[in-house]
């Protein structure tokens, strides 16, 4: 289960934000993401994101 305020990378390890909110099924979690800054540029759409 992901942590509250986890660093939230792209696969190129570049850091985009923090997990804001935690929600859904137990199984099946959906994580809300709160970019930085620097992020909102870019575009993040259909690109995997990683939790460390």
């Amino acid at each position: 289960m992901p942590k509250l305020n986890s660093v939230v990378v792209t696969e190129g390890m570049k850091k985009i934000g923090k997990v804001y909110d935690v929600f859904g099924p137990v199984k099946r979690p959906y994580i809300s993401v709160r970019l930085y800054e620097a992020a909102k540029a870019h575009v993040l759409r259909n690109q995997r994101i990683y939790v460390l």
